[in-house]
């Protein structure tokens, strides 16, 4: 959206995600599919930490 002056309408400011109550269908596939994702995520956190300056121990 782009910023305009005065206030906002009721309809912007009320646009919300639903809380689905029904829980996602997940097949085998993509379950296992966001576990390798996780984990390669994980292991680039774990590769790039040194990069970062933060864990440097002196």
């Amino acid at each position: 959206m782009r910023p305009i002056k005065g206030t906002p309408s009721a309809a912007a400011v009320n646009k919300r995600k639903r809380e689905d109550s029904k829980p996602k269908v997940v097949s085998k596939e993509e379950e296992a599919d966001l576990k390798a994702r996780e984990a390669a995520r994980k292991r680039v956190e774990d590769r790039e930490k040194p990069l970062m300056g933060l864990y440097r121990s002196y």
